[in-house]
């Protein structure tokens, strides 16, 4: 079952939403759902969602890596 937390997302998927997401923008504005001035607004929240997730998992990564001896 699929997880609603994206930090544990594969990064293909968080990939793909980004591209997903930068597709349908222009069209609701196309079709007048949202004006121009909202899409930077909405796009900006959604790199940052995916954004912060995309640093979290590196973070928990790395961290495992440290605790494992891995890296120093």
């Amino acid at each position: 079952m699929p997880t609603l937390f994206p930090q544990s997302w594969p990064a293909a998927d968080r990939q793909y939403l980004y591209n997903l997401a930068l597709a349908i923008a222009p069209l609701l504005v196309a079709f007048g759902l949202i004006n121009e001035s909202q899409i930077g607004l909405i796009l900006g929240v959604i790199g940052a969602a995916l954004g912060f997730t995309g640093n979290l998992t590196a973070s928990r990564t790395l961290r495992g890596q440290r605790d494992s001896g891995l890296i120093e």
